[in-house]
C-alpha cells in the first residue's frame, strides 16, 4: 500500500491490469487502491501463512486467476549484528522471506496448472552485502534473492518466470525511517 508496491500497483493498474493490494494495515491498502480503476483492497499479513492462503484464495474467487505476483512486503529493523534481538531479527525474516515463500505458494499451483505466470520479488541491492547495523535486513534480502533462483528453477520448467529486482535507496517511508534511526545512512 505504499512506496514501491504502491508504485508498481499503479503502473500495472495504468496497463490494463486488475490489481489487488495486499497491506498488513487494511485501510493503507484501501487508500492506495482507492484511485485506481480496477484496483480492490485486501488486509493481509503476510507473515501468516494461513492468512495469505485464505487472502489469495478470496481473491481468486473475486478476481479470477492471479497471472503476476509482485512481493513486495518488506521491514527494516534496526539490528546491530553484535547486539541483534531475536524477536526484530525473526520479523524482519517473517515478512521479508517467508512472507516471499508464501505469497509465492499461494500463487503458484494456479500458475503451474495454466503453464503460465509471472512472479516478481522485490528485494534489495543490501542483498549483496553487509551492514553491521542492518544484519536482518541483508541477510534477509540476500535469502529473498537466493529464494527467487530456487522458485525460479522450480517454476521455469512451467513456463512461469520468476525475477528478483534489486532496488538501490529509494525515497520511501521505509527509507525515511532508516534515516531517522540511522542520520546520515546511506546504502
Amino acid at each position: 500500500g505504499r512506496g514501491i508496491g504502491q508504485a508498481t500497483a499503479y503502473a500495472l493498474a495504468t496497463h490494463g491490469a486488475t490489481v489487488a493490494l495486499l497491506d498488513r494495515d487494511g485501510e493503507t491498502a484501501r487508500r492506495a487502491a482507492a484511485p485506481l480503476p480496477a484496483a480492490t483492497a485486501w488486509t493481509c499479513d503476510v507473515a501468516d501463512r494461513q492468512q495469505v492462503a485464505q487472502t489469495f484464495h478470496r481473491i481468486a474467487d473475486a478476481l479470477g486467476p492471479i497471472h503476476i505476483l509482485v512481493n513486495n512486503a518488506g521491514i527494516w529493523r534496526p539490528t546491530p549484528v553484535l547486539e541483534a534481538e531475536e524477536a526484530d531479527w525473526d520479523r524482519v525474516f517473517a515478512v521479508n522471506v517467508k512472507g516471499l515463500l508464501f505469497c509465492s505458494q499461494a500463487v503458484a499451483l494456479g500458475m503451474v496448472a495454466r503453464r503460465e505466470g509471472k512472479i516478481v520479488n522485490i528485494a534489495s541491492v543490501a542483498g549483496f552485502g553487509g551492514s553491521a547495523n542492518w544484519s536482518a535486513y541483508c541477510a534477509a534480502k540476500a535469502a529473498a534473492i537466493s529464494l527467487t533462483l530456487a522458485l525460479a528453477d522450480a517454476l521455469d520448467p512451467h513456463d512461469i518466470q520468476v525475477n528478483a529486482v534489486c532496488p538501490g535507496a529509494t525515497r520511501t517511508a521505509l527509507l525515511e525511517a532508516i534515516e531517522r534511526a540511522e542520520p546520515g545512512s546511506t546504502f
